[in-house]
């Protein structure tokens, strides 16, 4: 018998990896890297592409530099249309992100391959561990640790995502945060008339009716 969902990884995915031009959320937190496509239309017309610079902030032509780190995608279309309808008068734009920054982390712990990884700023918990390759084989897929400024964020069950769809906890990831893939406590075998014999790995509170 083999251990539960270790053949999801047995391939590096590189599909897993968000590239090219996906939608970007309404919460996408916006920060220094990241190339805005600002469009103004009106009585004038021009398009600009916009670096956000490491102070956070982003210059339109005719206007004061803008303030824009750490704001949502929303929120960030809305103060640049405010900014650009109460300043410039008969004008008007449309806002959209077209490059985003890449952000570095760290999986460590009892992956295949631990490291330094550059990804995109929309990967997740789970687009790390497909290009990293998974937990090894003493990995545990059922405690993730996701850590940011030495506080744990999330905690990632896999067997919630391949049992039931949940990505509740599959978290979007920002620079430098830290994965933690912890070592396997404990284990069942279930053999014999079920559906998906195999080996599990078990957590401390979990009973046989589990």
């Amino acid at each position: 018998l083999k251990s539960f969902g270790y053949d999801m990884f047995e391939e590096l995915q590189d599909a897993f990896l968000p590239q090219g031009n996906l939608p970007i959320p309404s919460d996408y937190i916006v920060g220094p890297g990241d190339t805005l496509e600002v469009n103004l239309f009106g009585k004038e017309s021009s398009q600009h592409q916009l670096l956000i610079n490491n102070l956070g902030q982003i210059n339109i032509p005719g206007l004061e530099p803008l303030n824009v780190a750490g704001l949502s995608y929303s929120e960030l279309k809305t103060l640049i249309s405010q900014t650009v309808k109460t300043k410039m008068i008969g004008i008007k734009s449309t806002v959209t992100i077209a490059d985003l920054r890449g952000i570095q982390v760290y999986l460590v712990g009892d992956v295949k391959k631990p490291g330094a990884y550059q990804l995109s700023s929309l990967s997740t918990i789970t687009n790390a561990l497909f290009i990293s390759g998974g937990p090894s084989e003493i990995g545990s897929l059922r405690n993730i640790e996701l850590k940011r400024a030495g506080k744990k964020i999330a905690n990632l069950d896999l067997y919630n995502l391949f049992t039931k769809g949940d990505v509740s906890q599959d978290k979007r990831l920002q620079h430098g945060d830290v994965i933690f893939v912890d070592s396997i406590k404990s284990q069942v075998t279930i053999n014999g008339e079920v559906r998906r014999p195999a080996i599990y790995e078990m957590k401390g509170d979990e009973s046989l009716a589990d």
